[in-house]
């Protein structure tokens, strides 16, 4: 009733007490992991639809997590790309002047 009134904490705060009646009630554990993928806790609800076996859930959780983590290090990622391959291409570059230069020194 309160995860759909929109009380998420709420409703996960009955789901709490219901796992400690009964720490193998699945349904317990994907109602605590709705709470938290609306509380944008992705990691914590991966873990909560993991023990819930329910992989419908899990599947959305991973992928607003992998969303969040790429939007993290996307700057990192793309710096760290640029800079590899403008270092290869200088490299390149570079080998390719030292062969030219011993060919014109030998003649």
């Amino acid at each position: 009733m309160h995860y759909y009134n929109g009380n998420d904490q709420e409703s996960a705060n009955y789901w709490h007490e219901v796992l400690k009646l009964n720490t193998n009630y699945e349904v317990a554990y994907v109602g605590i992991g709705k709470a938290l993928l609306m509380e944008g806790k992705n990691r914590e609800a991966m873990a909560y639809f993991e023990n819930g076996n329910s992989r419908q859930y899990y599947s959305k959780a991973f992928k607003r997590y992998r969303q969040e983590v790429l939007r993290e290090h996307f700057g990192t990622v793309m710096t760290g790309v640029l800079v590899l391959s403008l270092l290869l291409i200088g490299f390149r570059a570079y080998r390719r002047y030292r062969r030219g230069g011993e060919r014109f020194a030998a003649k």
